[in-house]
């Protein structure tokens, strides 16, 4: 392989090794020095990541470069079961079926920031989990899903976050956990910020949680200012300037300080910006996706939206959200049909 380039595009679809891997020359094995599950008693994911292989193939943008998972046959282990006697006198043990392999891991990349890859798997016996590559360390990991009576209230994409250059992670999804008072039996939810790896000032969840038992994610307490919109949905999430961003494309910006998140107490405050006025949406709106996006652009935050009426006359605008300000400026206006002829998206055989 050449020289990496400054940056790729990376394709969502992960797909297995048989699959991908066609010329093994145009793939490399990502390095991977250490393994860990977080699972409990869950011997098909086990079987996975400690078997997984991650192979990339680096292409210059704006083609993709992809990933490829590589799964390697598990050892062959022997079930205790009781002997059977032959007609000579010997005997012979009798062996249990061997579980199959889980060649229909269906994965993706779900996230990625802070030189960390995290992707969602379904395994065979249809679970899901999230693998995270640390690029850094050289690892990856295995985590489950949030415990049943937790359920993500934001967003299911999970924020990877990272304590300083190099520095432990955990990733970070804002939950709903079902409670119960003891004293009235009445079932409740309470908004937590769901951790796992958990950071030390997290918590794991109290008694009175339907989560408590066997579940490696721990809680801390998101303080939500009193303008953050009722069931808050996110359509995005990414992390900036040491805050982690949870956007609403048709209504606001919902954030807090990654230092809270990893090394603070356990409340963590949380701040909201809405969007300017005249970007305000119905939340229901189909399709918002495709004609809006938010993220961060060095470090800067960039809110690009396209109004679409009348099609003909399609205009894109951009704006910058200054954090120090909570104000949103307005960098321009462009005719969308004036991109389709610029030279580089049509040598990028975008249009």
């Amino acid at each position: 392989m050449g020289s990496a380039p400054s940056y790729v595009v990376l394709d969502r679809v992960v797909h297995l090794d048989k699959e991908a891997v066609k010329e093994e020359s145009e793939w490399a094995i990502m390095e991977c020095r250490d393994r860990k599950t977080y699972l409990r008693n869950d011997h098909v994911g086990d079987e996975v990541v400690y078997g997984l292989s991650l192979l990339v193939q680096i292409a210059e943008p704006p083609d993709l470069s992809k990933l490829s998972i590589r799964l390697s046959e598990p050892p062959v282990q022997v079930a205790a079961r009781p002997e059977e006697i032959l007609d000579d006198g010997s005997s012979v043990l009798q062996l249990l079926d061997l579980p199959k392999r889980a060649l229909n891991l269906h994965t993706s990349v779900q996230s990625v920031a802070d030189d960390l890859i995290v992707f969602t798997s379904c395994l065979r016996n249809r679970t899901h989990r999230y693998l995270v590559y640390d690029a850094i360390g050289k690892s990856l990991s295995m985590i489950p899903c949030l415990p049943n009576r937790c359920d993500p209230s934001a967003t299911f994409q999970s924020l990877p976050l990272r304590a300083g250059a190099g520095g432990d992670y955990t990733i970070a999804l804002l939950g709903r956990d079902m409670r119960s008072d003891r004293e009235t039996t009445r079932r409740f939810f309470q908004d937590v910020l769901c951790l796992c790896p958990p950071p030390p000032s997290s918590r794991p969840p109290p008694p009175s949680s339907f989560s408590a038992v066997t579940t490696p994610w721990q809680f801390k307490n998101p303080l939500f200012p009193p303008e953050t919109p009722n069931r808050f949905k996110a359509h995005m999430v990414f992390s900036s300037g040491g805050q982690a961003f949870w956007a609403n494309l048709a209504q606001g910006v919902l954030y807090c300080s990654c230092h809270d998140v990893l090394t603070g107490g356990y409340d963590v405050p949380f701040r909201y910006i809405p969007l300017p006025p005249e970007c305000h949406l119905d939340p229901m709106k189909n399709q918002l996706r495709l004609c809006r996006t938010m993220n961060c652009v060095k470090d800067s935050i960039k809110f690009a939206s396209i109004d679409m009426v009348p099609p003909d006359e399609a205009m894109m605008t951009t704006w910058t959200l200054t954090l120090a300000t909570t104000q949103w400026h307005k960098d321009g206006e462009l005719r969308v049909a004036s991109l389709w002829g610029a030279g580089g998206l049509q040598e990028g055989r975008v249009a």
